[in-house]
């Protein structure tokens, strides 16, 4: 009889640990990835949503609601190594959404792509084409606004975006004048300020919350996608 009442007991605290490492932790995981469920236990789910909450403050809540740092929860994930590089990039961190961090890559996709085009074009002395290679990282008020909102948690980095293309411009106004000279100074001008951005300044990827903590906007662009220049 006894020996029956220790095996039924066991039973019921496997499934009692069961339930709770496999359901619990799938509310947590819920609740960070905006209210969808995963199938994966806490510490196994290596998916962006979790992660972000991690860089999003200094201070986290495990599943049994206990204070842990950042660098805890990420060694605890296996992730130690993000940490270790986060750590050894002394650059000022730029607060970004998922959305607008994956937007501001294709940015600088697009103005690597821009430099190319031009370059090559100047090579073969193609003003026409030339022209209209800088046009994507020209000033306008649609550029204005988007780097207004994408600098909107870091000091200085709007300045700096918006000297970026208010160079991009000298480009064009050198290559009217068909001067090879005067472009080419102008490129180098234009690239100073991406490498003086680049050295200033990293991505800082956090969830909606914090975001709007940090910057003071209400703006969700999971829910309100941005466009990109090129898209229009």
């Amino acid at each position: 009889m006894n020996r029956n009442w220790m095996i039924l007991s066991s039973i019921a605290l496997f499934g009692f640990v069961f339930v709770w490492q496999g359901r619990v932790p799938e509310r947590v995981n819920s609740r960070a990835q905006g209210g969808q469920a995963s199938t994966k236990g806490f510490f196994a789910n290596k998916s962006y949503g979790v992660i972000s909450r991690v860089y999003a403050s200094p201070k986290h809540k495990n599943v049994l609601g206990r204070a842990t740092s950042k660098k805890a929860v990420l060694k605890k994930k296996g992730c130690g190594a993000l940490f270790a590089l986060d750590k050894m990039d002394s650059r000022v961190p730029v607060p970004l959404q998922p959305m607008m961090a994956w937007h501001q890559k294709q940015n600088m996709q697009e103005h690597l792509q821009a430099i190319q085009k031009m370059t090559e074009a100047l090579a073969s002395k193609n003003w026409k084409a030339l022209i209209q290679a800088i046009k994507p990282i020209q000033s306008s008020p649609q550029m204005k606004r988007m780097c207004y909102h994408m600098g909107a948690g870091a000091k200085g980095f709007t300045a700096l975006a918006l000297e970026f293309h208010k160079r991009a411009d000298g480009i064009a106004s050198a290559a009217k004048k068909r001067d090879v000279t005067a472009v080419l100074q102008a490129i180098s001008h234009t690239l100073k300020a991406c490498t003086s951005c680049h050295a200033t300044y990293k991505q800082e990827v956090v969830d909606a919350k914090s975001w709007q903590q940090r910057t003071g906007s209400m703006h969700n662009p999971m829910h309100h996608p941005m466009h990109h220049p090129s898209h229009k």
